[in-house]
């Protein structure tokens, strides 16, 4: 009976995995947040949840700009078509990360941490007025958050950016588990 359901659970986890149900390190989900991720598609307003990369302090260097690989992941992720890239190549189907962080010292117990979001909005689609709320999570636990002011971005594909800064208490920056960042993106049609 054991060796069974030994075999069982094995042939489940690996059916999982070839269909990708395994969580990554970041999710997209429209509405409720327990819902399993069915596409990389999504209507107004779409809600992504990564890394807030500040948490790893050997990545701040000097204060300049930093980005990792989850954020070059995040642009498979569309809101009514607009996403988070840099650099996008549609005849290779590559882009760069369109998340980048500069953090630095604010005073002996915070960290001033600069967001720069790049919004890519593809030729024939709409003009688009796009909205991100950061929220910087332990947990459920709410840290920090901050509205971007509005971007607009022309059906174009040309690819617009826009910077906003908010200041983390040190003590709740946390490696394990990682400190989150939740983006909510909305847009409306210009």
């Amino acid at each position: 009976m054991i060796f069974h359901s030994h075999r069982l659970m094995t042939l489940l986890f690996l059916m999982s995995v070839s269909a990708g149900v395994l969580t990554s390190a970041q999710t997209a989900h429209q509405g409720d947040p327990n819902a399993p991720v069915q596409s990389t598609e999504f209507h107004s307003p779409m809600v992504l949840d990564t890394v807030f990369a500040a948490a790893d302090r050997s990545l701040w260097g000097e204060g300049g700009w930093f980005t990792v690989k989850d954020y070059l992941d995040v642009g498979k992720f569309t809101c009514d078509g607009v996403s988070l890239r840099n650099d996008y190549k549609p005849s290779k189907g590559t882009w760069g990360p369109g998340l980048e962080l500069a953090a630095k010292l604010a005073d002996e117990a915070h960290v001033r941490v600069k967001i720069r979001a790049v919004v890519h909005n593809p030729r024939h689609n709409h003009d688009k007025f796009v909205n991100l709320f950061f929220e910087v999570l332990n947990g459920d636990e709410l840290v920090e958050s901050v509205r971007m002011p509005p971007i607009k971005a022309q059906d174009d594909a040309d690819e617009v950016d826009k910077e906003v800064a908010l200041v983390v208490p040190l003590d709740a920056l946390k490696t394990a588990p990682m400190t989150r960042l939740r983006i909510t993106m909305s847009t409306i049609d210009d």
